[in-house]
């Protein structure tokens, strides 16, 4: 797990083979990981999973997948309407191979004043560990796709405020960052724009200081939202899982119809 660029910088997120299946037709969908919004797909691991659950029509319901299912879950949509498909994950554990490493992963994701508080705190520049854990979305627009995205209830989410299936675009899409049910303000989100063609694009916008931001759209691309928080483990979580950090990932992926 600890390449030249250390795990917590890849990106982890759910991939719809279909964001758009008709009513009755089976959904399947994969747990990614990697880079630039390319990656290989996980299997379903029961012991790395901490909530797995779609969510249409007001109504929440586990996934039932099992451990070594793959793709990571499969299911028919017997119902119109928009679905979250919710993901957590249990937490884990890295180690950055130099400071170096971990100064650019902070500066790239511009988490604040991370690097001011180590000094503070006097944590060494050798052996740096964190705890990492995913809170990843998706939408899905099944049928007529009518329906809002919404507040999940994980520590950290990205919240579409408009419904990317039905909604007009014209202007971007508009979400709302959250941390602890309270919006993030002056916040990084990483945009990951694949385009019909395969085509990546990145590039970043920041929260205003309510917690929204824009997020520039084209239609027929799929989308893949990311935002970090990197705070101070808890004094039982830095003794137990030997951390001197600990980061919390939200991320969110959909898809822009073509019309």
């Amino acid at each position: 797990m600890l390449g030249a660029i250390p795990v917590s910088a890849h990106e982890f997120w759910l991939l719809p083979k279909n964001f758009q299946p008709k009513t009755g037709q089976t959904l399947e969908v994969e747990v990614r990981n990697g880079q630039k919004f390319a990656g290989g797909a996980l299997g379903y691991f029961q012991t790395s999973v901490a909530r797995f659950e779609k969510i249409q029509n007001a109504v929440a319901q586990r996934i039932k997948s099992r451990s070594g299912d793959f793709p990571a879950a499969s299911f028919s949509v017997e119902q119109d309407g928009l679905m979250i498909l919710v993901y957590q994950s249990t937490p884990t554990t890295l180690t950055y191979r130099s400071y170096e490493l971990f100064k650019g992963f902070v500066e790239h994701k511009k988490l604040g004043d991370t690097l001011a508080r180590h000094e503070e705190r006097a944590l060494p520049h050798e052996r740096v560990r964190e705890s990492y854990t995913r809170f990843s979305k998706s939408l899905v627009g099944i049928g007529t796709a009518i329906g809002a995205d919404q507040n999940t209830g994980m520590l950290t989410e990205i919240v579409a405020l408009k419904n990317p299936y039905t909604d007009d675009l014209t202007a971007g899409l508009p979400v709302l960052l959250l941390y602890k049910d309270t919006p993030r303000q002056h916040q990084q989100i990483e945009i990951f724009e694949k385009t019909p063609e395969g085509v990546v694009n990145i590039s970043t916008v920041m929260t205003d200081s309510k917690g929204h931001a824009t997020i520039p759209v084209n239609a027929g691309s799929i989308y893949m939202l990311d935002a970090e928080v990197m705070r101070e483990p808890t004094a039982e979580l830095a003794q137990s899982a030997d951390v001197m950090w600990e980061s919390l990932w939200a991320n969110l992926t959909f898809k822009v119809p073509n019309n």
